[in-house]
């Protein structure tokens, strides 16, 4: 059995070096980008680093994770993008992240709870794997 696992981002590497140490029970993370809403809260949460040092570490981490040949898969599961949630400027953000992720890490899947997202992903990243969040509250195929 291989588990999914959700990033930490923690104070110190201890979480990382565990997922490193087990890899090979781990068949993929799952993990928010920093500035897109995830519905997971934020890497900022009990972390005292800026932004751009949340990322550095963030990239950092995957980084580590790919080499080591752990799938990873993106969160783009939050309820809400207010008034961005349709616009241009915010699926340009999405896609050139998603196409920075792709080319320096090993991104094979992405989760998403908006349909307009899903869409945007099966037109623009069909070699990724794309998946329904938990937080559409999908019980069965009828639902």
């Amino acid at each position: 059995m291989r588990f999914m696992i959700g990033y930490q981002m923690t104070g110190d590497d201890r979480f990382l070096d565990l997922l490193l140490r087990n890899r090979e029970k781990i068949g993929e993370v799952y993990f928010a980008w920093p500035d897109i809403p995830s519905g997971r809260g934020t890497m900022k949460s009990g972390n005292s680093l800026n932004l751009y040092e949340i990322q550095k570490k963030l990239l950092s981490d995957l980084k580590l994770l790919s080499d080591a040949g752990i799938a990873l898969n993106l969160l783009l599961n939050g309820h809400c993008y207010g008034r961005y949630s349709q616009a241009r400027c915010f699926f340009e953000k999405i896609g050139d992240t998603i196409d920075f992720l792709a080319s320096d890490f090993l991104l094979t899947s992405i989760t998403t709870s908006s349909p307009l997202i899903a869409k945007f992903l099966k037109q623009n990243f069909p070699e990724q794997e794309r998946r329904a969040s938990v937080n559409m509250e999908i019980g069965t195929c009828e639902s």
